[in-house]
């Protein structure tokens, strides 16, 4: 195995792990983060791959699947704030103000 390989995939999973918290946070990044991201990061696993650094283009893969999901929860959001006009922070803080409530 490369040591390359070992280094870039350690750092892929770490990023790919900071990005887990976001997942559960009521307001996820703007799409104007979230797709270029996954723009970019797909072509770099794409070619880590090809290099046949397996375990880096495996954490990079992961990264791009996280902000994708992160894109959709995002967007959807978007969509849903427009139909109801309201917001998904607002909707948060009422979720967890009863989930305080019945505990």
């Amino acid at each position: 195995m490369l040591w390359q390989d070992v280094v870039l995939s350690l750092a892929g999973f770490l990023v790919a792990g900071t990005s887990v918290p976001m997942l559960r946070a009521a307001v996820k990044p703007p799409l104007a983060t979230s797709t270029p991201l996954v723009a970019m990061l797909i072509p770099v696993s794409f070619t880590l791959l090809t290099l046949g650094l397996w375990l880096a283009a495996l954490g990079s893969a992961l990264q791009a699947t996280l902000w994708l999901v992160l894109a959709v929860m995002r967007w959807r959001a978007e969509r849903a704030e427009r139909s109801t006009g309201v917001s998904p922070v607002s909707l948060a803080e009422r979720s967890a103000a009863t989930t305080e409530r019945a505990a």
